[in-house]
C-alpha cells in the first residue's frame, strides 16, 4: 500500500504563475500540489485531500491516464464490456457514468452550470456517494495524488501512450 501523503500548496512562481494568469485570464488560478510538484487549479485544494481519503472498494475500475490519451474512448469501451454491452446505458451522459474524479476543480470557470446542473455537487461526493457500483472512475491525476488504497484494492486500466504523442495531441487541440 502506498503511503499516505501530506498535501502542500504554494503559489507559483512569478514568471509562471504570471504567464498563467494571463493565458486563464485570472489571478491565482493555479497552484503547485505536492508530493509531485504539480501545478493543479487553486480549486483542487477543496477536493485534493477527500480523493486521498476516497475509500476503493474491491469491483472500482480506474482508468488513470494522462489527458489526451483516449482515456474517455477507452473507458467507454471498459463501461460497455463491464455492463454486457449495455448501448441503452451508454446514451447517458458520459461524465455521470464514468466520472472524472477531479472534474469539480477543473469544470468552474464558464463551465459551473453545466457542472452544478449535471454532476450536483462535487465530482468527488459523485463517486464516493452517488456512483452505483460497480464504480467506473476516471482521472488525469498523478499517482501520488490518488486514493492512498488505489494499488491494493481495485481493478485498473491503464493507458499506454508515447508522451511525444501527448504533446502533438496537446498542440493540435
Amino acid at each position: 500500500m502506498k503511503a499516505k501523503p501530506n498535501l502542500t500548496f504554494s503559489k507559483l512562481d512569478p514568471e509562471t504563475g504570471g504567464m498563467l494568469d494571463k493565458m486563464f485570464e485570472k489571478k491565482d488560478c493555479f497552484l503547485e500540489i505536492n508530493p509531485g510538484k504539480v501545478i493543479l487549479p487553486a480549486d483542487y485544494m477543496s477536493i485534493g485531500q477527500d480523493i486521498l481519503d476516497m475509500e476503493v472498494f474491491d469491483s472500482d475500475v480506474w482508468m488513470c491516464s494522462y489527458p489526451r490519451t483516449g482515456s474517455t474512448w477507452a473507458q467507454e469501451m471498459v463501461w460497455l464490456i463491464g455492463h454486457d454491452l449495455d448501448y441503452e446505458g451508454a446514451k447517458s451522459l458520459q461524465q455521470i457514468r464514468c466520472p472524472l474524479v477531479e472534474l469539480s476543480c477543473i469544470m468552474v470557470d464558464g463551465h459551473a452550470e453545466w457542472h452544478d446542473e449535471s454532476v450536483k455537487g462535487s465530482s468527488v461526493e459523485l463517486v464516493r456517494r452517488r456512483l452505483p457500483r460497480p464504480r467506473y472512475i476516471r482521472s488525469h491525476l498523478p499517482w501520488d495524488l490518488l486514493p492512498t488504497h488505489i494499488e491494493n484494492d481495485t481493478g485498473s486500466a491503464r493507458a499506454k501512450v508515447n508522451p511525444f504523442n501527448i504533446c502533438t495531441s496537446l498542440n493540435v487541440t
